[in-house]
């Protein structure tokens, strides 16, 4: 099922229980990615007591990508260092909309690394189809004979990575009626337009008139919490939704209970941690916890004593897990102390 479809019944489902819990509520902002987005749905938010904040894809909103960053405005927040953004109107599947296109520095060498990457790979593939079908012009000939349609296909098929189809020009022309010529070349000024206008900028549109541009950039930045979550559902160690060994359904909405408690959980404690500024990763800080273990050593009994003798203590801990002990109040569960 393609994302605006299932987008319209979760919206279906978080107006019914927005509705049994709350009598009101004037405030609630939905962060929507561009795959979501579609005119029915904007409507159907409409509806709705929530404000949204969501994506564009560059395609919908090309005259604004055509600002120049010398319209920027540098962004003040410590999580937007070295961003820029600026804030317009425009029009949005027919409404007017408060739009912000956000520059990001890092995307943009990220993006670029990336097209240079399959640039270098498309072009030796071409150049091996030149080569191929050069060949053909020589008296080992091998193969299919090549035809304009057949290396049309090809071409096309070796552009499909992102924006190759921008950057390389190409001709395919029937030389003599016995071999087919390809010329191509990269568009350097397609190449310096798409650097201008494009790379590195994210396009965000919202119905909200109440807020700062930074406050509907740092919005939709907080889906990564969410997507983080998910990710860590997946991770086979720790909070994993796998395996599932149930079959009723019954069983499967329990499974989803406790799985999706363990993940509240380990939420509250990546808060806590970060609240006292230990920088460490969940998984991380879940391989450390396990490993602090409590060993009780049973002595022998006395003549004198009938009761053996027991000491709880803990395993020895590193920098990290002391730390981690120390911060999360460990000590008060334990009953042994450190050898």
């Amino acid at each position: 099922m393609s994302d605006p479809v299932e987008f319209d019944h979760f919206i279906r489902d978080l107006v019914e229980r927005f509705n049994d819990i709350f009598t009101s509520c004037d405030d609630l902002t939905i962060v929507c990615d561009k795959g979501n987005n579609s005119k029915d749905n904007l409507k159907l938010l409409g509806a709705t007591p929530f404000h949204f904040v969501a994506s564009l894809a560059p395609s919908h909103l090309k005259q604004v990508l055509e600002i120049p960053l010398e319209e920027y405005q540098t962004c003040k927040n410590k999580r937007l260092d070295g961003e820029k953004y600026c804030i317009t109107r425009a029009d949005v599947y027919g409404i007017e909309r408060t739009v912000v296109l956000v520059y990001n520095p890092a995307l943009f060498e990220g993006q670029l690394q990336g097209i240079m990457n399959n640039l270098n790979k498309t072009l030796k593939v071409l150049m091996m189809l030149k080569e191929k079908l050069a060949a053909w012009k020589g008296e080992k000939r091998k193969g299919r004979k090549p035809t304009a349609a057949s290396v049309e296909k090809q071409e096309k098929r070796i552009l499909c990575r992102e924006y190759m189809k921008t950057l390389i020009n190409y001709t395919v022309q029937e030389v003599g009626g016995w071999w087919v010529d390809l010329q191509y070349g990269v568009d350097q000024q397609a190449f310096d337009k798409l650097k201008a206008t494009s790379l590195g900028k994210t396009i965000l549109f919202s119905d909200r008139e109440d807020w700062d541009a930074e406050q509907y950039i740092l919005t939709y930045r907080d889906q990564y919490g969410i997507e983080h979550d998910f990710r860590q559902m997946k991770d086979p160690s720790w909070v994993s939704w796998d395996p599932l060994l149930h079959w009723t359904d019954q069983k499967i909405r329990v499974h989803a209970f406790y799985c999706f408690t363990a993940l509240l959980i380990s939420s509250l404690l990546k808060r806590d941690l970060q609240a006292r500024k230990i920088s460490i990763s969940l998984p991380r800080a879940f391989e450390k916890l396990s490993k602090i273990q409590e060993v009780t050593i049973t002595y022998p009994s006395s003549k004198r004593a009938k009761e053996p003798n027991q000491v709880a203590m803990l395993s020895e801990m590193d920098q990290e897990q002391t730390m981690l002990y120390d911060a999360l109040g460990l000590d008060d569960y334990a009953v042994g102390t450190t050898f």
